[in-house]
């Protein structure tokens, strides 16, 4: 299970002061104790992070040592957007500081002056923070009647959405919520009766610019292509219907699938015994992405 943190740096004295002369010139000025966090991967601390938030904006800087992986970075960063979120719920993050900004564009942000900034969607203010887990992935779509989806609204036939909106999130695409709704309720049938239609699911990923592929409906063919997947996305057949989830795959096999279950976290577990437990039917489809460190 990925653990994810920022703590203050008051609790972490030993690690500031050992790192934050290797901070970029005025990273820490102005900030207080208390704007100051170590961030954390895995209980393993990468950096620093400071913010302040005034009216409506969020000012931050990250610094992340030379040692931090490129997706631990991304990740990372995630985590510490939905942080101010849950906070502050402001409408704009603007990065002043930010060692790369090709990552920062991954996550959603457009170049301002010398830094990045990123507009948080109406949608996600409008949202209940518990709709969303501590890195901003849609977990629990049962509390999203407010938002529509064709005909109906996304707690009743959203799932495809959310699943295509989880997948492009975690690979670096980030689209807004918004997007990624009224793009697919445009290709349902009769204003999305029977929900997103996967063929239509995947032709949408392409065009997003992701190389996704798509089993037919086999549960044998399914855990084949998992086996030697990244991510991707799971239709299934539960007892309530057919029914979408997103996931990525963990270094020790397991999978961590987001909104399968409404509300639950770190959802991690090998996928024949996902299988086991939820699908109601052998005939499962996954559209996934190959994971070309297998090869």
């Amino acid at each position: 299970m990925t653990v994810i943190s920022a703590v203050p740096v008051s609790y972490a004295c030993g690690y500031f002061e050992t790192h934050r002369d290797l901070c970029p010139d005025g990273f820490l000025k102005g900030r207080s104790e208390e704007e100051i966090f170590v961030v954390s991967f895995d209980r393993i601390p990468y950096g620093l992070f400071q913010y302040t938030c005034s009216g409506t904006k969020a000012e931050f800087g990250i610094w992340f040592e030379a040692e931090c992986p490129e997706y631990k970075k991304e990740r990372i960063l995630a985590f510490v957007c939905e942080f101010m979120i849950r906070r502050h719920h402001p409408q704009k993050l603007h990065a002043s500081f930010c060692q790369e900004k090709r990552f920062f564009s991954a996550c959603g942000f457009y170049p301002k002056g010398k830094g990045m900034m990123k507009i948080v969607e109406p949608w996600r203010l409008q949202l209940d923070d518990r709709v969303f887990d501590e890195e901003g992935y849609i977990i629990n779509q049962g509390m999203m009647k407010e938002i529509p989806y064709g005909w109906f609204d996304t707690a009743a036939k959203g799932c495809g959405w959310i699943a295509a909106y989880n997948l492009l999130k975690m690979n670096g695409r980030e689209t807004t919520m918004q997007e990624c709704a009224e793009c697919l309720e445009k290709r349902t049938i009769l204003g999305g009766v029977m929900g997103s239609e996967i063929m239509m699911v995947m032709l949408w990923l392409k065009k997003k610019g992701l190389n996704v592929r798509m089993t037919m409906p086999s549960d044998l063919l399914c855990i084949r292509a998992v086996q030697h997947s990244s991510s991707g996305i799971l239709l299934y057949t539960h007892a309530r219907g057919a029914h979408y989830t997103a996931y990525r795959r963990n270094p020790d096999g397991t999978l961590q699938f987001y909104n399968a279950v409404y509300g639950r976290r770190n959802h991690n577990v090998r996928f024949e015994e996902f299988l086991k437990q939820h699908a109601l039917f052998p005939v499962s489809s996954v559209i996934y992405l190959e994971d070309h460190n297998d090869q």
